[in-house]
């Protein structure tokens, strides 16, 4: 039967989903076939796909039979996917697989985190875990045999040409000097990564280590200049006092006048009103500093505050300066 007519007499619900995932495995070299599986006291029909897939082992790719197996629920629940040990009396399993074999069968269920199953429902990226997991944990090797130390040099040459054409007969022990140079040379290329991985940390560390010194040295810096506009409006609030002062003191005598009405109209002179003007403008000044610096604490722009700040104080300058002539030509 094809995949159609399989699907058809196992009556999936969502036929068109378990057609399409069959499919994606026949490309992928995977034959469909016809598998029977008790449900408590029912036998219910399954699709099961059966092929190869080709797995890193000691930088070679070694093929292991596989199974998928489609549940009626598929895909709200991922397919079950297991390794074939095609033959008993001569591979062993990785104990880590030992505890999953399916019933009355020599196959070997492998568990694969599909937390993320309901999000994507690929199953090339399932297919995918499933290999990296074998890759991980090589399931088959074949059983030590006692007689392999006896074999002469041939016989292990004669090993090593079967090994190179890439079978799964080349997962063997030939003796623990061979394993242990095996080992060895994982372990050193190990070390090697391990090794750059430290040195490419050591870099990324330096280099936050000399940008944070340069934020240090930024902030000092900005910590200088912010003193240095303390001072200068510091400063200019000392001389705005001083002008208020004697224009507080210019305000008294004029009031000792015995026609306040008469001096005070003869005081509205041009000079007059202009030491009026510079007095508003020098409190219109002093309020934007204030407005001026908590706008810069919010937004931090010291390029723009700072040409504020010296526009403010020379025409703060120039304000004291016309109020001190105004009051020389006054007294």
């Amino acid at each position: 039967m094809n995949l159609q007519q399989i699907c058809q007499q196992c009556q999936y619900k969502n036929f068109l989903q378990v057609i399409q995932a069959g499919q994606e495995l026949i490309n992928l070299g995977f034959n469909p076939s016809m598998h029977q599986q008790k449900i408590g006291n029912q036998i219910d029909s399954v699709l099961i796909m059966q092929g190869e897939v080709y797995v890193h082992y000691f930088q070679q790719q070694l093929p292991i039979k596989t199974e998928v197996i489609f549940s009626k629920e598929y895909p709200v629940s991922p397919p079950a996917i297991f390794f074939l040990n095609p033959d008993p009396n001569k591979f062993s399993v990785n104990t880590k697989y030992f505890n999953n074999k399916r019933p009355n069968s020599e196959s070997y269920y492998v568990i694969i985190d599909n937390l993320n199953w309901n999000t994507h429902k690929n199953l090339q990226r399932t297919m995918d875990l499933y290999i990296q997991s074998l890759t991980k944990d090589f399931p088959l090797y074949t059983k030590f045999n006692q007689s392999q130390n006896n074999q002469n040099k041939n016989d292990i040459s004669n090993q090593n040409k079967i090994q190179n054409q890439g079978s799964i007969d080349q997962v063997i022990y030939s003796n623990n000097k061979e394993i242990e140079a095996a080992v060895n040379k994982e372990i050193s290329s190990i070390k090697v990564k391990i090794n750059h991985d430290i040195k490419e940390m050591q870099e990324e560390v330096k280099q936050l280590y000399d940008h944070n010194q340069n934020l240090i040295k930024s902030s000092a810096i900005l910590h200088r200049i912010n003193e240095d506009l303390d001072e200068q409006i510091k400063e200019a609030d000392d001389s705005i006092k001083d002008m208020r002062n004697k224009y507080q003191q210019y305000s008294n005598e004029t009031l000792k006048l015995e026609s306040l009405q008469e001096k005070y109209m003869k005081a509205q002179s041009t000079v007059h009103n202009q030491i009026l003007q510079l007095i508003a403008e020098l409190d219109a000044i002093k309020e934007t500093f204030l407005f001026t610096e908590e706008w810069f604490k919010r937004s931090k722009d010291f390029d723009q505050y700072s040409s504020q700040i010296k526009f403010l104080a020379e025409r703060e300058f120039d304000c004291k300066v016309l109020l001190k002539k105004c009051l020389l030509i006054t007294q």
